[in-house]
């Protein structure tokens, strides 16, 4: 369904949506509220939310707004896609110079954010993103915290290189030019906004603006968030995983492989069942064999116990030793 149609466009924002009846009027108001002398088009995906997300999202658009300033488009699937799928199709919409992110649980802060965002890219050439600080709202606690990827006061720049190392980019804080040519890498990875920002990194560098201008909602909002902390570390390491083999820089491959062994730390390998240590172990081996290593030195107890576990592993899946 399409409201307000006008081209060109000056900025595409997507947003995807699922099961975000009580938040998605935040997003889309955020988006609504910005003050930019370009054109802004909203393109909002929602993957068959199984609540009244649909209804929610059908009032706010019955409503009247700046036809001179905004063109909405609005896709309610009958099919559920699966979050990245979604986001890739959504993505594949967009008609406007820049992109902008927001999902349907997050929202936007400054009126100025848009304004702001394409200024910077306007004058430097050099970057193919820019980003900003974000408001990160505990959901359990309702209470608002500072990010603490990003700290400094001062706009800066980052490299392609410096993102192998971890991610410092929260999604409802970027803008992109919409120049990339293909996402498809996206499609392996459930944490698709990392690798996102990695193509972006190939093109250009990462602008940093100091600003607060968004809130990126925590905890249990998403089905991610809803995950154990080893589900969503696995899945974190398969995104590092398809990113250290895409990767022709040496340098940042190892950057990959370093970046690994960090986010095994977080798991909590003492507490882990032999099924799941087996599952994080061959996956670490996948990213690069000397993971294996590391991870037999972080673990003193029942070290018997895990190397008979490794040593299975092997035995039933000898694909392990092709690397």
């Amino acid at each position: 369904m399409d409201y307000l149609k006008k081209e060109p466009i000056d900025v595409s924002v997507i947003m995807t949506t699922y099961g975000h009846e009580n938040f998605i009027e935040k997003a889309i108001l955020g988006v609504l509220d910005q003050e930019f002398d370009g054109t802004i088009e909203l393109i909002i995906s929602n993957d068959k939310s199984p609540d009244n997300t649909h209804e929610v999202v059908e009032s706010i658009l019955r409503k009247k707004y700046d036809a001179s300033k905004f063109s909405i488009r609005y896709y309610n699937h009958t099919v559920n896609k699966g979050s990245i799928k979604n986001f890739i199709w959504t993505y594949e919409q967009a008609k406007g110079r820049y992109i902008a992110v927001c999902e349907g649980d997050d929202y936007w802060i400054d009126s100025n954010k848009i304004q702001r965002q394409v200024d910077f890219l306007d004058a430097n050439a050099d970057c193919n993103l820019v980003y900003h600080r974000v408001l990160l709202y505990d959901n359990e606690e309702g209470r608002f915290m500072h990010e603490t990827l990003n700290k400094t006061e001062v706009e800066s720049k980052r490299d392609l290189v410096q993102i192998s190392s971890g991610n410092f980019i929260h999604t409802p804080s970027v803008l992109f030019r919409n120049n990339l040519p293909s996402i498809k890498l996206l499609e392996n990875s459930l944490v698709g906004d990392y690798v996102l920002w990695f193509l972006n990194g190939e093109v250009g560098k990462y602008g940093y603006l100091p600003q607060f201008m968004a809130v990126y909602r925590m905890s249990n909002i998403s089905i991610f968030g809803k995950k154990s902390v080893f589900f969503q570390s696995m899945h974190v390491l398969k995104a590092v995983l398809n990113l250290k083999n895409y990767a022709k820089c040496s340098k940042i491959r190892q950057n990959f492989i370093k970046q690994s062994q960090k986010i095994s730390e977080d798991v909590g390998i003492s507490a882990l069942s032999a099924r799941e240590f087996g599952q994080l172990f061959m996956l670490m081996f996948k990213i690069s064999p000397s993971n294996a290593s590391y991870l037999l030195k972080r673990i003193s107890e029942k070290l018997v116990f895990r190397k008979a576990v490794v040593l299975s592993l092997f035995i039933t899946n000898p694909e392990l030793y092709v690397y």
